[in-house]
């Protein structure tokens, strides 16, 4: 049992990024814990902090050439001090997060080993966070060039790595990972505080809302993928603020019907919480906008709201997002130009495969009903309360969440004309990023029902559930524990081997060598991971990778004078005779050429799945034994 468990916990390298991350999680709690406006909801000092840290760090590299490190420094002592006051301040009982992280910690421990696996964390995630670590700033002029695709990409989650590499002396390069861990935990905690207003929960009982929260927000979510949330793709981050956001602006609304003191903290809320969301992705100005409008039409339609203290708050709810979004702008467009993702011309949208573009987002609603029947239900809920007017707090919300998914799914089918060229590129993916806050409030509504209703239920049933939950305070560690193969889908071969010839081809590589990969059945994903690993450190090798012999010839070429290596997880069949090379089976091979003839450098015995690790779905394995 413990040679299980200890194959999924952290190298010893890994211990001290997982304290660091830790330490920065704290400190952002630090920085956003502001009286009056982070009081409501659980976890929001958090998000707050890292809203905060994003704006300083943002209009710092944007407008000067300083480094990020001393207003880093800065940041953290501001934020012990204001952690100081608030445990001064704070009893156990009055932790809310507590028992979540507690009963989530099985979780954390598993996933502070996991590292990046997937071909955009290669691409650019990882490489804007690399270069703002080693560079202490945006690229300028004066600075070294990029390794990232899309170095213009928004940084916002890219300050995370900043803070914990900071922390930890060195880059830690799962510091995504385990802030996506933390975020879907703020979830769970986000999901027990709905039940709880919702009247569903009897005060006490944390525990147990806390077990059955974090079911709720991981294996029952439906909006959960694995592969989007437990990676470095900010996707999670997005989804996490998004719920937050909607929550904050629903409860702003909420303290101007009741003529609550605290409205004006609110709005600032739902303001800092919109300026964090708007440059995590490029797109998010979208989700922005969104979020307003849709607020605006709950106050137009309720008379309750005076709609006179909507439009004074106005100018801080957009104003904000809106400096740190133009601020981002000017850099791209002033200071330096910068890849990011940019609109076809007018005249090459394909207005011709609309019908064909929405059939294929029609097969992605058919495969994810649930989903958007829950999104749909609640836009249909939305739009009638919207009509006849709202009267209730969950009507408010609705026409929130309602006006924000099918103002977010138009915009969606004018990407994909726009710019993905009438494909619905990863449709369901972008619908996550609104998956939150849907299910959240759907949570909510279920919770008003058992609350309006649960009395009907016979006590034998109430009692059975009430047994359920106690044993749920067990259960879930438990699970999380026993699932760490479904969570570390990192040690999937080939994917461990990867990284390892990588890491060791970075030292014994000579320098301006030139490399290219083969792995069997590769779209990007496998040869991404060997370059990644390569190149850290080593500016000077080049990677390719190539799928058939004919381009052999065409790589030699290409690396001229240079020191020339090929990489093949599987030496068979063409690639040997290719070569003109014999390899053992059962190996991975480094190739060099001297003197114009390919001699084998180095072996790699390949590992084998066993009951604690699979093999990668898209590894074609069979091409190993019969040649490529």
């Amino acid at each position: 049992m413990f040679s299980i468990v200890n194959s999924f916990l952290p190298e010893p390298t890994q211990w001290v990024g997982f304290g660091a991350t830790l330490l920065t999680f704290l400190m952002l709690a630090g920085l956003g814990s502001i009286r009056g406006i982070s009081d409501d909801l659980p976890g929001l000092p958090i998000l707050i902090g890292w809203s905060v840290l994003t704006v300083v760090l943002t209009i710092v590299g944007v407008f000067t050439p300083w480094a990020f490190t001393p207003f880093f420094w800065c940041l953290a002592a501001i934020s012990v001090f204001s952690l100081v006051i608030m445990i001064k301040h704070t009893s156990v009982s009055s932790m809310p997060l507590l028992p979540i992280f507690v009963l989530g910690a099985p979780l954390l421990l598993v996933m502070a080993g996991k590292v990046p696996s997937e071909v955009d964390s290669f691409t650019h995630w990882l490489p804007n966070g690399l270069y703002i670590v080693e560079n202490d700033g945006f690229l300028r002029a004066n600075r070294p060039e990029s390794r990232s695709a899309y170095p213009g990409f928004p940084y916002n989650v890219t300050y995370l790595f900043l803070a914990a590499s900071r922390f930890a002396g060195e880059f830690v390069e799962n510091a995504i990972i385990l802030f996506n861990v933390t975020w879907l935990l703020l979830f769970a905690a986000l999901l027990a505080w709905l039940l709880r207003r919702s009247g569903a929960v009897a005060s006490g009982n944390a525990w147990k809302l806390a077990a059955f929260a974090l079911l709720c927000a991981t294996i029952l979510n439906p909006i959960f993928v694995r592969r989007i949330w437990l990676t470095s793709y900010p996707d999670t981050s997005t989804s996490i603020v998004v719920a937050f956001a909607g929550i904050a602006g629903w409860l702003w609304i909420e303290a101007m019907v009741h003529k609550d003191r605290s409205e004006v903290a609110k709005a600032f809320a739902f303001a800092l919480l919109l300026t964090l969301l708007i440059n995590i992705k490029q797109a998010n100005l979208v989700l922005v906008v969104a979020l307003v409008t849709a607020t605006g039409m709950v106050v137009l339609r309720d008379h309750a709201a005076p709609f006179s203290n909507y439009l004074k708050r106005l100018p801080i709810i957009i104003g904000l997002p809106l400096i740190l979004y133009f601020s981002w702008r000017y850099y791209l467009t002033d200071v330096t130009s910068l890849n990011e993702n940019k609109m076809l011309p007018f005249a090459d949208w394909p207005f011709e495969q609309l019908p064909d573009l929405l059939r294929k987002m029609g097969v992605v609603v058919y495969r994810k009903a649930l989903y958007f029947a829950l999104g749909l239900g609640l836009l249909v809920w939305g739009l009638r309360v919207w009509i006849t007017r709202p009267k209730s707090s969950f009507d408010r919300l609705a026409i929130i969440v309602g006006a924000t998914f099918v103002g977010y799914n138009l915009f969606l089918l004018l990407i994909f004309v726009a710019h993905f060229n009438g494909h619905p590129q990863s449709y369901w993916r972008f619908n996550t990023h609104i998956g939150f806050l849907i299910f959240a409030t759907t949570i909510y509504r279920l919770g008003l029902a058992y609350h309006r209703h649960g009395e009907r239920l016979k006590p034998g049933i109430v009692t059975g559930l009430k047994k359920v939950a106690t044993a749920l305070v067990i259960i879930v560690p438990l699970l999380e524990l026993g699932l760490a193969n479904y969570w570390r889908f990192d040690l999937e071969i080939p994917k461990p081997l990867l990284r390892e010839a990588g890491r060791e081809l970075a030292v014994h590589l000579p320098a301006d060598a030139r490399i290219a990969a083969i792995v069997p059945g590769d779209l990007g994903n496998f040869t991404s991971i060997l370059g990644h690993y390569v190149t850290i450190g080593r500016s000077d090798i080049r990677t390719s990778a190539i799928n058939k012999s004919s381009q052999i010839a065409s790589f030699v070429k290409f690396a001229g004078d240079h020191p020339t290596y090929i990489w093949a997880y599987c030496p068979t069949g063409w690639i040997e005779d290719a070569l003109q090379v014999d390899v053992a089976r059962g190996n991975a091979a480094l190739f060099v050429k001297v003197d114009g003839t390919w001699k084998v450098d180095t072996l790699w015995p390949h590992r084998g799945a066993n009951r604690l690790t699979k093999i990668y779905k898209l590894f074609d394995l069979s091409k190993c034994a019969g040649g490529n």
